[in-house]
């Protein structure tokens, strides 16, 4: 199987996920939960087994969400929406957020 850019990116973001730093996943579980509630009033604190679907959140959302959720993390982190593609759960837009903030950070430190 030959995987598209945006599969191979958004695969690897999620395979990020799993060696994020405890403080990487507070920073980026603390953003999607905020930004989450704030969109659809739906508490996402706690699990990440929701699907979007469950916290009110359907294509037209998670640009919305992208956008929220950029406001509450440091500027040198980049979300794109491409990202986000395969996304199904609040643990899904963790790993892709945890990522992002590793990136950010690798890109700080020169690594």
């Amino acid at each position: 199987m030959i995987m598209r850019p945006v599969e191979t990116r958004t695969h690897n973001l999620l395979l990020s996920c799993f060696r994020s730093s405890k403080t990487r996943a507070k920073e980026s579980g603390d953003a999607i939960a905020h930004s989450i509630e704030e969109l659809t009033g739906f508490d996402a604190s706690g699990t990440d087994e929701f699907t979007l679907e469950q916290a009110g959140l359907v294509s037209i959302g998670i640009p919305l969400l992208i956008a929220n959720i950029r406001k509450k993390l440091p500027a040198k982190v980049e979300l794109r929406l491409s990202d986000f593609a395969e996304v199904r759960t609040v643990g899904d837009v963790r790993c892709v957020v945890d990522g992002a903030l590793e990136r950010a950070s690798m890109i700080k430190t020169g690594v």
